[in-house]
């Protein structure tokens, strides 16, 4: 192998386990990867799969850490906050909790699969958001949470 082909399977390596080549909130998740193409090792070639246009939907067998809704109440009173979590039509979460003043309550989601979802949340005072994300293996792995912050304005992000 030479140098330059080294120095680059390091950086894409790297670049990859950081995570820095996925996607993130509400841009619309695609296939990553390297286009197809043949690499000769000692005169026997090897072949990379392209990416596909399907949409991800292996199951994770068991999650490390559970990904979580995460509501941070950044107001003087206490909230009432309702979730609905989405997928595919299918609803996977529609609950209601509170959280108190200056504090924060971790709401399971129930994510076991790659994919997209949609997090509709609405609070007592009549704040409300739609967030659209994707999901993928490290999200699954490491438990990948959406925070949700109630201030003036309703924000919602990923927490890696």
């Amino acid at each position: 192998m030479n140098r330059r082909t080294y120095l680059t399977a390091a950086v894409v390596t790297s670049l990859g386990l950081g995570g820095c080549l996925g996607g993130r909130g509400d841009a619309t998740a695609t296939a990553t990867g390297v286009a197809s193409s043949a690499t000769e090792t000692d005169a026997t070639a090897t072949e990379t799969p392209a990416p596909t246009d399907a949409e991800p939907t292996a199951t994770v067998a068991a999650a490390e850490r559970e990904m979580d809704a995460v509501l941070f109440n950044e107001t003087d009173g206490e909230r009432t906050v309702t979730l609905e979590l989405t997928t595919a039509g299918e609803t996977l979460l529609d609950t209601e909790t509170t959280v108190p003043s200056g504090g924060h309550t971790d709401v399971p989601l129930g994510v076991e699969t790659e994919g997209e979802y949609e997090l509709a949340a609405s609070v007592d005072t009549g704040l409300e958001t739609t967030y659209r994300f994707g999901v993928d293996g490290y999200d699954l792995r490491t438990g990948s949470n959406v925070a949700v912050w109630i201030a003036d304005e309703l924000t919602v992000g990923i927490e890696e």
